[in-house]
């Protein structure tokens, strides 16, 4: 007897040993308006017999909500088991679409007859705030209530702070927080603000911070800005169909709305939304009997306390006729063309005065008795040449021309040179220096020939410089020697 109590009680020890029951996470997170999953795991100490003698009941603050027992579970469409997972040992917890009123104590327990084992699990709700603040953009210089709106976050614990740059602003007075219906809350920051700064550079901030952001901040800047109004054309024609145009910029405008108006009536209504400028533009044709006309430009920008209005007049002009337009500028036109030719003319007459050349023709003196010399002379005159070569070239009859040289007897009898020009040279082989031409010089040959009544060709060549370059210039006569 004393061995089978031995085995009975070693053999139930072993049984409870294997019995047990296991929560993974005892605290778990949920958005709003999700599903979660609450863990509950168990492992039976007689698995042969199944689900047989097992029980499973989840209660929330002493309340039941779901159960299992002789193979039925017990739930609603708010929470239930999964059946298909108890076979498993798997007895967790699906709640569906989580509300504030789901948060508190989850307890989860497991009969096995004899043996009975709990778990628990917290279950804490979030709501992420949704932040605004209005206005959302300041005027320029002006001073503004800012609100910072923040709406529907859970649990209540929030951080409300406004931000100038870097640096943190000192409260003005307390948050004000409310409960909502649902059970989520909302609170409402204040302060009075005013824009100093000439620049569009200035950075105000309101910065919340709340659990369910996991430390990361929400921060909702404000836009300083200055909306201004133009109107690009402020002259009119009359009795011509035109546009007129009124144009809004200076901010990011989340919506705004421009009005042309005149006497008071709208002309014309543009609505924009997230853009830079906004414009509203209308068509009309003056009447005769107007000289003056009035409008105003009116912008109502959502996110500004006050409107803003511009009043312009126009001046309306008679229309002048095309034609006449385009007469005007032809004789302009003209007139320009004109001078500028003038001044072409003027100054190529000028820098053809500067530099000038100009070469006679050849003169023939011939002299009788007793020597019957005869005397040739070319003129060369200019200004800001320079002479390079000067040659006297003569044929007899049709034999070739050859330079005039002191030794030539078959060509001339005797040949002096004129020598009041140095610079003339009846030897073609001999270069002198270059020299620069001034006013008139007479470059003269004379020689005696050998026969009479016989044709002669006589050459001058002249070789000059003309800005770099070398020009030659050749002047011929033919004359026959007469004795009388």
């Amino acid at each position: 007897m004393e061995n089978t109590s031995v085995v009975f009680i070693l053999l139930l020890s072993v049984t409870e040993a294997k019995f047990s029951i296991s929560m993974p996470q005892s605290e778990l997170i949920s958005p709003l308006h999700t599903n979660v999953l609450l863990p509950c795991f168990f492992t039976l100490a007689n698995s042969k017999h199944g689900l047989k003698y097992v029980i499973v009941t989840w209660k929330q603050n002493n309340i039941e909500l779901a159960k299992y027992r002789e193979g039925k579970v017990k739930s609603t469409s708010k929470v239930t088991l999964l059946e298909s997972q108890l076979q498993r040992g798997n007895a967790s917890l699906l709640i569906k679409n989580v509300t504030v009123g789901d948060e508190g104590h989850y307890l989860c327990e497991v009969y096995e007859v004899p043996n009975l084992s709990k778990g628990s699990v917290q279950l804490r709700v979030t709501v992420p705030p949704v932040v605004s603040l209005n206005p959302p953009m300041a005027e320029k210089g002006k001073s503004v209530t800012l609100k910072c709106h923040v709406e529907k976050f859970y649990p209540e614990v929030i951080s409300i702070r406004w931000k100038r740059g870097t640096k943190c602003l000192d409260s003005q007075e307390p948050s004000k927080i409310s409960r909502n219906p649902e059970g989520t809350f909302s609170a409402m920051s204040f302060y009075n603000y005013t824009s100093i700064y000439e620049g569009l550079s200035e950075n105000i901030s309101c910065i919340v911070k709340h659990q369910s952001k996991e430390g990361h901040k929400v921060e909702i800047p404000l836009q300083i800005c200055k909306p201004t109004l133009t109107v690009p054309v402020k002259t009119l024609h009359r009795g011509k169909k035109q546009k007129v145009m009124c144009k809004l910029q200076g901010c990011l405008f989340n919506k705004a709305t421009v009005s042309l108006k005149r006497n008071g009536k709208t002309l014309s209504k543009s609505q924009c939304w997230d853009v830079k400028q906004c414009v509203s533009k209308t068509e009309f044709v003056p009447s005769t009997s107007d000289g003056k006309m009035h409008f105003t430009c009116e912008a109502v920008i959502e996110g500004l306390n006050t409107s803003v209005a511009k009043h312009v007049t126009f001046i309306v002009e008679d229309l002048h006729d095309p034609e006449e337009h385009w007469y005007i500028i032809t004789v302009i036109i003209m007139i320009v063309a004109f001078c500028l030719l003038y001044v072409t003319v003027h100054q190529a007459y000028q820098g053809k005065e500067k530099r000038s050349f100009i070469m006679s023709d050849i003169e023939v003196i011939m002299e009788n008795y007793p020597s019957h010399r005869i005397t040739l002379n070319c003129c060369l005159s200019g200004n800001q040449y320079e002479l390079k070569r000067l040659t006297w070239r003569i044929k007899w009859k049709s034999l070739l021309f050859k330079d005039i040289s002191f030794h030539d007897t078959s060509m001339v009898q005797s040949i002096k040179s004129n020598k009041l020009e140095a610079f003339c040279s009846v030897n073609s082989t001999h270069y002198q220096r270059a020299t620069l031409l001034q006013n008139h010089k007479l470059c003269s040959v004379t020689f005696v020939p050998k026969a009479q009544n016989v044709q002669i060709t006589v050459q001058c060549q002249v070789a000059i410089v003309i800005l770099g370059r070398t020009q030659n210039c050749v002047k011929t006569i033919k004359f026959i020697p007469q004795v009388n």
